[in-house]
């Protein structure tokens, strides 16, 4: 017995392993869009899948190995003949006939956010998937208008929603000699953008622009642009904490990259599958910390006392030239012709001056330097003239009566006349010397003034 067994062993030992594969049953006759199935017996055997005269069916495995039987399933595309082989086994598929499966199940997996990537299942009234090379899905959006088409030939297919899409989607299955299938995709947002950004803020001072969502807090590569009051525009996106940074995430907008205007700025932001949101921030002057600030973009207006003016951040005493007034002397119902000048010289201005003449005052206007000046009535006056740049020119007296002027022949018969008069005197007196008479005035008694004459 002992040596029976032996002998077996040796037997074993010495005989090449047997290999092979075979198939079950050997020919198949199909219509398309059907399943054919068969079963293939390995023998401790390693096989490629070959397919002739090209491999039209889905579902046919392209590598087997061990021992042992396999069910297989496929699913003719086309109709013809063709054959299967593994190794040395073979089977002949005859493919007859045009039947179609036609789409009953569509499942849409995946999240319905712009941006995000979907995946389409299509099923027939069994539940197996549809098959077919002209299987193509049409997308239309209800919001935007834009149409897409993504192919789907082998009943299952991924399509990435555009970052700018909204609403509804309209999704409809197309397959030839099929009713199509009718579906639709309501867009919504993955969240909501918060920006979190001081309302207003000091020129030069540091600050932080953070972006996050109020459920999920940070949000990481937010893209943003900050817009400044001249148009100019910061282009970045936000870091894994929410701050925003420049596109190459090395420096910090509002540490290393300050705002240089005064006045509103907007802020815009954008992340995928998020509604845009945007937020504004004002950027205001900072209090002037010198003496004196006019006319600085980054300090608020502060000006010097009356009579100085700013100089470098200083105030300086102002020294004005002396502003002169040279009038003509004024006589009523005449003018009073009126010059400015400043150390002798004309100043050709236009300027408005003050008259005051017994309280009441008038505006008198200097142009090129020059202006009459009317007094119709006496009285003292004060001429007040202010001119920027100068100091103030007051001039005061008080109207002359006008001279009376004589005509020469009426002077000449005024001085003959009192020539005449002189003579007549004078022979008077040297007549009356001689024993003339004399007049003298006494009192009347009854209050009558009465002449006497008294010869002597």
């Amino acid at each position: 017995m002992k040596k029976i067994l032996l002998l077996v062993l040796l037997l074993t030992l010495l005989l090449p392993e047997v290999k092979g594969a075979t198939i079950n049953p050997q020919t198949l006759t199909l219509n398309t869009g059907t399943v054919g199935n068969f079963n293939l017996t390995l023998n401790n055997e390693t096989c490629s899948l070959e397919v002739s005269p090209s491999p039209d069916f889905y579902g046919l495995p392209n590598f087997v190995e061990g021992t042992g039987s396999i069910s297989v399933s496929f699913y003719p595309i086309k109709t013809g003949t063709y054959n299967i082989k593994y190794c040395d086994a073979t089977l002949q598929v005859v493919v007859a006939g045009n039947q179609t499966t036609c789409p009953v199940y569509l499942k849409i997996y995946g999240e319905s956010i712009a941006g995000k990537t979907i995946k389409f299942d299509i099923r027939d009234s069994t539940y197996r998937r549809v098959r077919n090379p002209d299987t193509s899905i049409s997308i239309e959006s209800s919001d935007t208008g834009n149409a897409y088409s993504v192919d789907c030939a082998e009943g299952s297919c991924s399509w990435q929603i555009p970052e700018t899409e909204k609403g509804t989607l309209m999704v409809e299955v197309v397959v030839p000699d099929c009713e199509p299938l009718i579906d639709q995709i309501e867009l919504k947002p993955a969240g909501t953008i918060s920006i979190s950004v001081p309302s207003t803020v000091k020129l030069g001072d540091e600050f932080y622009i953070y972006f996050f969502d109020p459920t999920k807090g940070a949000l990481k590569f937010v893209t943003a642009q900050v817009i400044a009051p001249n148009g100019e525009a910061f282009n970045g996106k936000t870091n894994e904490n929410g701050i925003l940074y420049d596109e190459s995430l090395t420096k910090i907008y509002g540490r290393d990259i300050k705002p240089t205007q005064v006045g509103k700025y907007q802020v815009f932001a954008n992340l995928l599958g998020y509604s845009s949101v945007n937020q504004s921030f004002e950027v205001i002057k900072v209090e002037c910390p010198f003496e004196c600030c006019i006319n600085e973009s980054q300090y608020v207006e502060k000006a010097c006392n009356s009579g100085y003016s700013c100089q470098e951040h200083k105030c300086i005493e102002i020294v004005k030239p002396k502003l002169e007034l040279n009038c003509t002397k004024p006589t009523l119902g005449e003018t009073s012709h009126c010059i400015l000048l400043s150390d002798g010289t004309k100043i050709n201005s236009t300027a408005e001056g003050k008259l005051n003449l017994n309280g009441k005052e008038t505006t008198i206007t200097f142009t090129d330097g020059e202006a009459d000046v009317s007094f119709d009535e006496k009285g003292d006056y004060t001429l007040t003239l202010n001119l920027e740049g100068y100091e103030s020119a007051v001039v005061k007296g008080s109207v002359a009566m006008p001279e009376v002027s004589i005509p020469l022949w009426v002077f000449l018969i005024v001085v003959v006349f009192i020539i005449i008069i002189v003579i007549i005197v004078l022979k008077i007196r040297k007549k009356g010397g001689r024993g003339g008479f004399e007049i003298q005035l006494e009192a009347p008694p009854s209050g009558t003034i009465e002449k006497v004459v008294e010869e002597k």
